[in-house]
């Protein structure tokens, strides 16, 4: 009985060490090479560089005397050739009398309305028609942008409402604000020079020395050169008005790392953000390279589009995007290949169990990179748990 018990105790400390030596194995397999896993996530990866340059256009620059101007056209509006740009006065006199002709103008608009509504204010209906007609008339001006229109869209709709109960005016002091209009543009046809435009184009009031810059100006430089030309102060000419774009095409010459230069070809087109300069993206077009100085080259872009929100750019700062891909970013780590097929596969976590899913790599940097994704049934998806490591892994393996 006593060798029995005996036996009994031995036995049982031997099942309770065999157990003990088990989850000893386990835990430190575990804590030694525990299952690192990562989330699969769709990302875009952006290979780009910023870059410093000039811009240059097709410039015409419109000169005056150097007497009071005042321009009859709006920021980069579209002008042909041979229209009125902008009028030059000869005097401070002139500039006065010039300045009573426009107050005519608004004045005998707004006395023409009073008196259209004089007319028609003998029924309600009448008056209330004005009203909306002419409400509807300023509010499309305004959803336009129409600034041509706006003022006088503006006086008639005030004229008719804050003028309802009828402003005592007559025929006889309309045809004094016209006689006294007249004598002062009779007076005035000696006063005033006018600029036409000498060619179909742009005009803008931004003028800052560099007009005479083209295309031709910048290929070919240096980096050297280029920024020695940067760096030149320029100041515009006293008697400058404006100037005219004559081409649609812009050009930026930039000076880029020659690593990054060295991926362009002639003819590609290449992504530029210009940052507070512009807020869109714009799509510019590879025309010349230089050779390379040092570690440095000067590409130069045609841009097509932008062009009157961009007449102000001169010098500045670029960020020209190389290349953009989009996919699902997996840790290189957790990335194998199949070395029957060489095809690239990973492992996720699927239902406590690991699963194989093949891959297709298109993009690699720094420890990751990007897979495309997929539509097949068991292709790896954003949101998926990547296995990173483990201690050993292999399809279908069973994960505690």
């Amino acid at each position: 009985m006593e060798k029995t018990d005996r036996f009994t105790k031995v036995a049982a400390i031997l099942v309770f060490l065999a157990l003990a030596a088990y989850v000893g194995y386990y835990v430190w397999h575990q804590l030694a090479r525990p299952v690192v896993t990562a989330m699969a996530v769709t990302t875009t990866v952006r290979e780009s560089t910023v870059a410093s340059g000039l811009v240059v256009r097709d410039e015409m620059l419109l000169t005056g005397s150097g007497g009071s101007v005042q321009v009859a056209v709006d920021e980069g509006q579209h002008v042909s050739a041979g229209a009125p740009l902008a009028v030059e006065l000869s005097s401070e006199a002139a500039l006065t009398r010039q300045s009573r002709i426009q107050e005519l103008e608004l004045e005998i608009q707004r006395m023409e309305t009073l008196l259209e509504e004089q007319e028609n204010r003998s029924t309600l209906a009448g008056g209330d028609g004005a009203i909306r007609t002419a409400a509807r008339d300023l509010a499309a001006a305004v959803a336009r942008h129409d600034m041509t229109e706006l003022d006088t869209l503006a006086l008639q709709f005030s004229s008719l409402v804050l003028d309802r109960e009828g402003e005592a005016v007559s025929q006889e002091q309309l045809s004094a604000l016209r006689s006294e209009y007249n004598s002062l543009r009779s007076a005035a046809d000696g006063d005033a020079a006018w600029i036409y435009a000498p060619a179909t184009g742009l005009f803008s009031t931004i003028v800052d020395g560099w007009e005479s810059l083209t295309q031709d100006s910048v290929t070919g430089l240096s980096p050297s050169a280029l920024r020695a030309l940067m760096e030149e102060e320029r100041t515009p000419d006293a008697a400058a008005v404006g100037k005219l774009v004559t081409s649609y095409t812009w050009y930026f010459a930039a000076i880029l790392p020659a690593e990054y230069a060295s991926q362009l070809s002639l003819e590609q087109n290449v992504d530029l953000e210009f940052g507070r300069h512009y807020s869109g993206s714009l799509s510019g077009r590879v025309v010349s390279r230089s050779l390379a100085e040092g570690d440095e080259q000067v590409v130069v872009l045609a841009i097509t589009d932008a062009m009157a929100d961009t007449m102000a750019m001169r010098r500045v700062n670029a960020e020209l995007v190389l290349s953009e891909h989009t996919g699902i970013r997996v840790p290189q780590s957790a990335v194998h290949k199949d070395e029957e097929t060489g095809g690239a596969y990973v492992y996720t976590v699927t239902g406590g169990q690991a699963e194989r899913k093949d891959v297709e790599v298109i993009y690699t940097y720094q420890e990751y990179c990007l897979v495309a994704a997929s539509t097949d049934t068991n292709a790896l998806r954003e949101g998926n748990e990547i296995i990173v490591s483990a201690w050993e892994l292999y399809d279908g393996m069973i994960l505690s």
